[in-house]
């Protein structure tokens, strides 16, 4: 394994090590983003509601989102966070 090192993952700071059998960095971090940022219709079925529904939550400032260029990304832990704070 490698040494920590910090790098941009599609707009987010992200910490990683280096796992074994990856080969570069580009490769790493794909890796990682791939399975951090969710599309639209993703965080949707994983939350059980519908693509509308999720854009109306972002507009309202319910769940956040990141926008990258054309494009909303969700990171699953921050909107499952915001949507139990706005149940509660």
């Amino acid at each position: 394994m490698g040494s920590p090192d910090r790098a941009w993952g599609e707009g987010i700071l992200l910490n990683w090590v280096s796992p074994s059998g990856l080969s570069s960095f580009k490769e790493e971090r794909k890796l990682v983003t791939d399975k951090l940022l969710l599309t639209t219709s993703e965080i949707a079925e994983k939350i059980g509601v519908s693509p509308r529904t999720i854009q109306n939550w972002v507009s309202e400032d319910i769940i956040p989102s990141i926008k990258i260029g054309k494009t909303r990304r969700f990171i699953s832990d921050e909107v499952m966070i915001a949507l139990k704070k706005f149940k509660a």
